[in-house]
């Protein structure tokens, strides 16, 4: 059984812009897009709107809640 750890980073702009031209050019479902790079659908929504609605300012700020399963012994 697995239980899970929750870990908060701060992804820069650089990395929040990379993720988001990865995203629009994604050839796989938004949920795989979201596991494979381990930020939920919520985080990868908020990005892309902001990025639309303010440009490269709108990433400023904001970090993610990182969910990871761990295995218990």
């Amino acid at each position: 059984m697995g239980a899970f750890s929750i870990a908060k980073i701060a992804y820069s702009v650089q990395e929040k812009y990379a993720l988001i031209v990865a995203y629009q050019n994604r050839q796989t479902s938004v949920p795989d897009f979201c596991r494979e790079y381990n930020i939920s659908k919520r985080t990868s929504n908020e990005w892309v709107y902001r990025f639309q609605t303010y440009g490269m300012d709108g990433l400023h700020g904001s970090s993610v809640l990182k969910i990871s399963e761990t295995t218990v012994r």
